[in-house]
C-alpha cells in the first residue's frame, strides 16, 4: 500500500488504524520495515460509539484531532 499511495506535504498520505494500545508496535514494525506512512491513530469503542486518538501525525496538523 505504502508503494502505491499519494505522497501529501512530505509523506505518503497512509494511516494505520489500530486497536488502542497497539501504536508503539505498530510504529516499530512500519520503522523496522522501513514503511512509509502519514499517521497512526488508536481506536476504541466509547459510549457505544467509535473514538479515534491520533498518535503519529506527519504531513498535516489539522489531522491530529481525537474524534
Amino acid at each position: 500500500m505504502s508503494e502505491v499511495a499519494p505522497y501529501g506535504r512530505k509523506f505518503k498520505k497512509l494511516f494505520f488504524y489500530v486497536p488502542n494500545g497497539y501504536e508503539e508496535a505498530l510504529l516499530k514494525l512500519l520503522e523496522e520495515n522501513e514503511i512509509e506512512f502519514d499517521g497512526i491513530r488508536g481506536y476504541q469503542i466509547e459510549s457505544g460509539g467509535l473514538k479515534v486518538i491520533p498518535f503519529i501525525t506527519k504531513n498535516d496538523d489539522y489531522d491530529h484531532q481525537v474524534t
